[in-house]
This record gives C-alpha cells, structure tokens and sequence, in this order.
C-alpha cells in the first residue's frame, strides 16, 4: 500500500506532513517506534510518541506528535499528527493492511480460476467468501435475470439467495422486475446503492462492461455483514472476471441496446409513469419512439424453451422489423411496435412467427406509452384467449374484448346480480317447448338487429325471423326498440355462457 492512501485515509487526523516525495512508497507493515531497532526492513511504517523516538531507525515514514532530528544522516519521513490519535491511526492503518492483503488473495484466486477456465458459479463462491453477503449478476441480453425484484425476504426465492450466497441465472429466472438499473448505466465504479424493499437495505452495484458493450450488472446485498471499504475493490475484481468470462463464452450485447431492453420493461411495470420521466428517459437513449404504439406478446414455457431459438427470432424480428424494440418480461418476448409502419410491421410478425411456430398477442393501438403497461396485459389476454381457437397466429385484443371483459366480470364479482332476469325465462320457455327464442335473439343482437344477416345466418325467413322476434316481445313483455335493455340482455347472454358459435 503507497503511503498517499495511507495519508487519504486518516486526513482528518494528521496536522502536518513532510517531505511529500515518499508518498509513492510501498508500505506492508506498521509497528511501534521502539521495535525500530529490531526491524530492518524499509517497507515498514512506524508511529510512536516523540519522547519514544529511537536514534537509529531504517524506516521511511514515521507517524508521531512531533518531528524528531535523525542522527547518523538517517532520512526519516514525518506524519504529524495529535498525541492523542496515534492509537485510533495505528487501527485504521492496520485495517488498510489487512485489506489490501485480502484483496491480492482474492485477485490471485480469480486469476488462478480464470486460467481453469472456472464457471460463474464457481467464481461466485470464491467471492461469497470474501464478500460475505449475497451476490446477484444479471443478464443484459434477455432479461431472465435482474437486480431489484419485488420481493420480500422470507419468500422462497430471497431465502434461497441467502442460504447459497449467490444467484444463478437458474434461479433467479423467478424474478422479473428490474426499476433501476439506468442508474447503474451512468456509473463506471462500483457505488453504493439504496435498496426499497427488503428492509431497505443497501447494495453495491456494478456495471459490467469493456468500456463500450454493456454485458450486465453486480448486486451485492447488505444482509449478512455491514459493508466494508473493501467490498468495493473486490467487486469491482468481480466484475473484471466475469467480464472475461462473457467475452470468452457469450456475445455480449452493446449498452444502448440493454438499455432500449430496460426502459421498455419499465414501462412495461407502471415505473415510467409521467411524461417527464419519460422525457427525461428518451434524452438518456437518445430515443425517438413516435406513436402510433401497439404492444405485441410472445409467450414461451419457461420449463421447456431453447435460448438459440429465441435468440434467433428476436434477432430475426429486429432486422426486419426496424420500428420495433423488444425485450423479455414474465416468460414473454415483448415488441413495442411504434411509428406509422406498425401495419406493416404486423404484417411482417405474422410471416415470422409462422416460420418460428409462435403465436403472439396484438394490443390495441394507443398514443400514450407511459399506458404501456395496460396494453401489454392486453396483449396477454389476446394470446390466452386466440391461440387455441385461431387458426392464425396473429391474435388481437379487439376481437376478444367482450369475453374478456366478461370473464374478468366472472372471476371478481357474483355475476348473477348482472343477469337480466327474463333470460331464464326465454331460456325454460325452450327447454319446454323445444324452440330456440334464446339463439334467435342472441345472433339477432350479435348482429346489431340487422334483419338480413340474422337471417342469412340461421337459413330462415325474414317473416320466421320477424315472428320469432315478435313473439320474444310477448314472452318477456318488452320492446326491442329499448336499445339499453337489449343491451342488458345481450351482456347477460354473454355472462351466462349461453352464447354459441353459429354457421
């Protein structure tokens, strides 16, 4: 350790210092004054009080109260400091020691595993020893493994990273969401970072990367022992290692792309919430993402996928595809279509997923992306509810809309409170006299009362048609010119489950 970090580190206590050509001296060990004449060695620092001060000394630097003249043409260098803080500077120097000490052990152990060609798990373990809190590692390229999700300890996945010391890429496959990670992008050190859940506690964050190409990010956890100034430098080793253990194993993915892959996500969980952080978001990527905006869903089973093939069809997507970003959130490969083009960008998935064998989810169109977390859940639902009753593997939220809407009903509420009662009535009139009043009616408002289609479709007469309709009338004593009560009915219809594919 040179004697210029020796001098940073106790700044607040020296009140003098001479000669500041030593400060690039090496220093390995401190001992008090009156071992001087038993230590030869000139790595050594001394500290003692002046009345102390041994004659013949070899050592460089001395730490004492006041400076004493050297007989025999000795150069002693003195740190002056108050009689009263030799004791608390001898400490701090000795943990200086002792770090610096802790930190080559760690840097040859990292180097003796890079020359193994070690794994990242391997590599973790070492640092877990060294660290003795949990470490967690993302992965830039797809998301499955991030650094702020929301939970709690004492939830499985969070017991699980404390009991083993680290976060594979297994494991943390679990977690989805990552709110901060921008705030790492402007950071080329490791630094301290506040963590909000998890009783608040604070991390070391580090951002890895070759200086131009972003290949992901170090979380450290304060949970087991407090942070030391040392954990700094071992992270930041860290980093270092498996930055070349990426470059040797993976292509890596340039910083601006990771962070297009990030705020899209964010968006995607409610965090970019008002045009100002979205302002400010665009002025960091240097993005333009105009509207129009559709949100585009690819759900893949996370037990049983191949990375090649996703990595192959993302990368198929944005080449073709230039008004589109993507990212992986929740088991999906997630598209932001944006601009004029997202017709023709439509048409161009279709084409793609057929080659691939996927099907995806289309959100409505919208105008507002700090919305886009809402769009992408339609998007959700429109893969959910199409990809077993179409044929085609583009699905849109606009074509399930209603069911939806009515299955969403169904799951939080008692929906008997929205049947309208005479339904049950038409319904039972059927069941006794073997007519279909209920399915004339049903397509008669799916087709918004338009004689000619309800007719067409049920290959009857207008005059049938019309006399089923009139005979609906007198049976449940109403009108069918009250538009708000045949929409009642026909929402009523919905709920019950009654309505049933017609051709």
């Amino acid at each position: 350790m040179k004697i210029k970090n020796v001098l940073n580190h106790i700044e607040n206590y020296r009140t003098d210092f001479v000669n500041n050509h030593v400060w690039d001296y090496e220093v390995k060990k401190i001992c008090h004054i009156k071992e001087a004449e038993e230590n030869t060695d000139s790595d050594v620092i001394y500290y003692g009080k002046s009345k102390d001060f041994i004659q013949r000394i070899s050592g460089k630097v001395i730490i004492s109260d006041t400076p004493v003249t050297c007989q025999y043409g000795c150069e002693c260098n003195f740190i002056i400091v108050k009689e009263e803080s030799l004791d608390s500077i001898k400490k701090i120097i000795e943990e200086l020691l002792e770090n610096e000490h802790k930190l080559i052990m760690y840097k040859n152990e990292m180097f003796e595993e890079l020359l193994g060609k070690s794994d990242l798990n391997r590599i973790l373990e070492i640092s877990f020893k060294y660290l003795e809190n949990p470490i967690i590692i993302t992965d830039s390229r797809y998301r499955l493994i991030n650094l702020y999700p929301d939970k709690k300890l004492n939830e499985p996945v969070w017991d699980t990273i404390r009991d083993k010391g680290y976060a594979d890429q297994e494991l943390m496959n679990q977690i989805e969401s990552d709110h901060t990670k921008e705030e790492t992008f402007k950071r080329n050190f490791p630094f301290y970072l506040d963590w909000g859940f998890a009783q608040n506690f604070r991390r070391i964050a580090r951002k890895i990367s070759d200086g131009n190409r972003f290949f992901g990010v170090i979380g450290v956890l304060e949970s087991y022992e407090n942070f030391e100034r040392i954990d700094l430098e071992i992270v930041e080793c860290l980093s270092m290692t498996i930055r070349n253990i990426i470059l040797s194993t993976n292509p890596p993915t340039d910083e601006s792309t990771s962070y297009k892959q990030t705020l899209l996500s964010n968006l995607i969980e409610g965090d970019v919430y008002d045009d100002k952080k979205l302002k400010s978001a665009f002025k960091i990527g240097n993005l333009k993402w105009n509207p129009p905006y559709r949100m585009v869903n690819i759900p893949f089973d996370m037990n049983n996928f191949n990375l090649s093939i996703l990595r192959s069809l993302q990368d198929e997507i944005l080449s073709n595809i230039k008004s589109a970003q993507s990212t992986v959130n929740a088991s999906n490969i997630v598209l932001l279509f944006y601009g004029e083009d997202i017709y023709e960008s439509i048409e161009k998935i279709n084409l793609i997923l057929e080659k691939y064998k996927f099907d995806c989810g289309i959100s409505d169109e919208f105008f507002d992306l700090t919305q886009a977390g809402v769009f992408y859940k339609q998007g959700k639902a429109a893969y959910r509810l199409g990809v077993n009753r179409e044929n085609k593997k583009t699905h849109y939220y606009n074509d399930f809309f209603e069911e939806h809407f009515i299955k969403t009903i169904n799951n939080r509420l008692d929906s008997k409170i929205f049947i309208y009662p005479g339904i049950y009535k038409l319904i039972a009139y059927d069941n006794e006299h073997q007519t279909n009043y209920a399915k004339t009616l049903e397509i008669y408002l799916d087709c918004y009362k338009n004689i000619n289609e309800v007719s067409s479709l049920m290959h009857i007469h207008r005059n049938t048609l019309n006399y089923r309709l009139k005979k609906i009338e007198e049976l449940l004593e109403i009108s069918l010119d009250d538009n708000k009560l045949c929409r009642h009915i026909h929402i009523s219809m919905q709920i019950l489950g009654n309505k049933k594919s017609v051709g």
